[in-house]
């Protein structure tokens, strides 16, 4: 007797657990209802109280929360009165809809209400240009998403301030707030938008920097420096002329002095043929250590002026000048210069 007891109960648990969501959605269906009915109400007297807005913000929850061909009529004539002709239009139209699908006799009357106000629509075209055919590009009027074709149309909106914002991934957005009046017929034209520079992201935290790749350097004329490298070179030619020389008059004098050796013994000589040679060895031995002398001082400036070089700065115009001369009998070196 007891099991049957607990049976019997466990059956009549079951079958309230299975009608428990639909009395669940009854009561939530009830809920809706009568917040709906509260708000229809609050807006007919915020209507009949002249407080248009207001009314038609409680219509629309309405409309949200229990949908129907009235509370769309009541809503559209609260825009209307108020001012807004495009949300009037715009609820007419879907009341008429609604009221067709339906084979309600309202439909003639939303209509007729709807095409009385097409007269004082005001619309408004945004032109994108050739914004058109950047990819994902999205215009947005008074927070009204568009595409750039649907933007294009000549749309109705209601009078007042807006904001038109173009945008696309990779661009500055652009963006323009602009007024329209009843009936006005408005185009706004969007210049080319212009495409966003991106900083280089930031290196993570702890990671090293790559080095810097070292640029070649620039290869730059210094004057100055090749001047002195000019002048050095010459100099260093005279410095091997001149030595050439001494060393030419010094081979003459020992030929002179071996030559004038036949005709004189000892330290003085009675020849005349050998005193002769012994003063042409004598002057060719001159000669000799003078080019020598000249080939020194030559070759020590051309070092001083190759060194210099490494050292100099872009200057003034420098010029230098080195001309060996030679005569037959003395020989020397002609060195100038402008600075």
């Amino acid at each position: 007797m007891r099991l049957r007891a607990i049976s019997l109960a466990l059956s009549f648990a079951a079958i309230g657990s299975a009608f428990a969501p639909a009395i669940r959605a009854d009561q939530l269906s009830a809920e809706k209802k009568a917040a709906a009915e509260t708000l229809f109400e609050d807006g007919k007297r915020l209507k009949k109280e002249g407080n248009f807005l207001e009314a038609a913000r409680k219509f629309e929850q309405v409309q949200k929360l229990d949908p129907g061909i009235g509370t769309l009529l009541h809503l559209a004539e609260s825009y209307e009165r108020a001012g807004f002709f495009a949300s009037a239009w715009g609820n007419y139209k879907d009341a008429a809809e609604l009221a067709r699908k339906a084979h309600d006799s309202r439909e003639k009357l939303a209509n007729d209400l709807a095409s009385k106000l097409v007269g004082k629509l005001a619309r408004l075209r945004i032109d994108v240009g050739p914004n058109e055919s950047i990819p994902g590009l999205v215009v947005s009027r008074g927070g009204i998403e568009l595409d750039a074709q649907s933007a294009n149309v000549a749309i109705p909106v209601d009078p007042g301030k807006m904001v038109v914002v173009v945008r696309a991934p990779e661009f500055d957005p652009y963006r323009e707030e602009i007024s329209v009046q009843d009936a006005e017929q408005k185009v706004v034209s969007v210049p080319p938008l212009v495409r966003r520079v991106v900083p280089p992201a930031p290196a993570p935290q702890g990671a090293t920097a790559a080095p810097a790749k070292a640029l070649a350097p620039t290869p730059s004329t210094n004057k100055t420096r090749t001047r002195l490298r000019y002048g050095a070179l010459s100099l260093g030619l005279g410095a091997l002329a001149g030595s050439g020389v001494a060393v030419g008059f010094a081979l003459r004098a020992l030929k002179l002095d071996d030559d004038a050796a036949q005709y004189c013994t000892g330290l003085t000589c009675s020849d005349p043929r050998g005193e002769s040679l012994s003063v042409d060895a004598l002057h060719a031995g001159s000669i000799a250590t003078t080019g020598l002398i000249v080939a020194g001082a030559t070759g020590a400036g051309a070092l001083g002026l190759l060194v210099g070089s490494f050292f100099a700065a872009p200057q003034s115009d420098v010029a230098w000048s080195v001309t060996p001369w030679l005569d037959g009998k003395t020989t020397g070196m002609h060195l100038g210069g402008s600075f």
